[in-house]
């Protein structure tokens, strides 16, 4: 499955040029959806033109960001973008991907018709 996010241009830039690969949001009912294996394209912010495509790697979960920076240290900080109450209700997901070619999840679209046509002819 393929998903989309919006990111400010620093953490744009540095999953461009590899330097971030983990993402640190509210396990939202968005984020909920997402599995291993699914691409996320994130759109910078200042220029939604810019996109970069990613493949999740591993996805884990936490109570609060506190919790969550014991493991990624990078993490501290990120409770400014959230409410205490969001933070609570919703827990919080550390999302780890590595960057891909620009054309994944292309051409897959119709792939369940085509295996059905291989098997089913």
């Amino acid at each position: 499955m393929n998903h989309e996010m919006r990111l400010h241009a620093e953490p744009f830039e540095k999953i461009q040029t590899g330097l971030k690969t983990v993402k640190f949001r509210l396990f939202d009912e968005k984020r909920k959806k997402l599995k291993i294996g699914d691409t996320i394209l994130f759109s910078k912010r200042s220029n939604e033109s810019e996109k970069i495509k990613v493949r999740i790697t591993a996805i884990k979960k936490f109570a609060r960001f506190k919790d969550m920076a014991k493991i990624y240290p990078d993490a501290k900080g990120t409770e400014i973008y959230y409410s205490t109450k969001e933070e609570r209700a919703c827990g919080v997901v550390a999302i780890e991907f590595k960057l891909g070619p620009s054309d994944w999840g292309k051409g897959t679209e119709n792939l369940s018709a085509e295996i059905d046509k291989v098997l089913y002819s």
